[in-house]
């Protein structure tokens, strides 16, 4: 494991960019991967065994989610490990199925705000 990456991905990059930038000022030694590109943040992930991983549960090619690739990751024995916060909408139609899904450590919303997000991260770092 990779104890000093997390990697960040989703389809709003502005948004993914703005919490790298926070992790990185509380948090300088660690390095931040971040994509909107769901097989290159699987790829990454199952290449580097990151610390964390932060997914919004859109991308933007839509084949692939941010629950899917916690899915894929978490399958494989290797990964039990990993610590995985997905980035949800109230309003997914899937959500009440994902919330139960144990190998999802922590969903949140982004309109709970980035400092709530920012928390969970500083709890699981």
């Amino acid at each position: 494991m990779n104890k000093d990456l997390i990697v960040l991905g989703g389809s709003d990059l502005q948004f993914l960019n703005l919490l790298s930038a926070r992790i990185k000022e509380a948090f300088p030694n660690k390095e931040i991967y971040t994509s909107n590109d769901a097989y290159d943040v699987y790829y990454k992930s199952y290449k580097e065994h990151p610390a964390i991983i932060i997914l919004e549960k859109i991308f933007p090619q839509w084949d692939w989610d941010g629950y899917m690739i916690c899915k894929l990751l978490k399958r494989d024995s290797r990964f039990t490990d990993l610590k995985f916060i997905l980035i949800a909408d109230r309003r997914d139609k899937d959500i009440e199925s994902i919330i139960e899904d144990p190998s999802v450590d922590k969903i949140l919303f982004k309109v709970d705000g980035l400092d709530a997000i920012f928390d969970e991260i500083e709890r699981l770092i």
